[in-house]
């Protein structure tokens, strides 16, 4: 903790340094999770697939199923805005009050 130090060192300092090397601080980014074991079944489907030829592959079905979700669950939302654009409908996170669901 910054009191046992003679010379304490204020919050802003520490940023300033950390920003002059490079280092903020940022939203996580997010990825979908894969497990050791699906990273497995992965590998090798890739592996026993890789000798297809091109006639093989153009009968395969290719679907893509994607989660949408209107009100996000949890987490910071950010918008890029300018100070007069606050109340601007593009840039307010619609809410529902209890998690409810349209």
């Amino acid at each position: 903790m910054n009191v046992v130090f003679t010379n304490p060192v204020s919050t802003k300092t520490i940023r300033m340094e950390l920003h002059k090397q490079g280092i903020s601080d940022r939203a996580a980014i997010q990825k979908s999770f894969i497990s050791d074991a699906n990273a497995f079944k992965r590998k090798n489907w890739c592996l026993s697939h890789k000798a297809w030829t091109m006639e093989q592959w153009k009968t395969v079905i290719w679907s893509d199923e994607s989660c949408f979700s209107l009100f996000p669950a949890s987490g910071r939302v950010y918008v890029w805005r300018t100070p007069c654009h606050a109340y601007n409908t593009d840039c307010l996170l619609p809410r529902v009050k209890h998690g409810g669901v349209l």
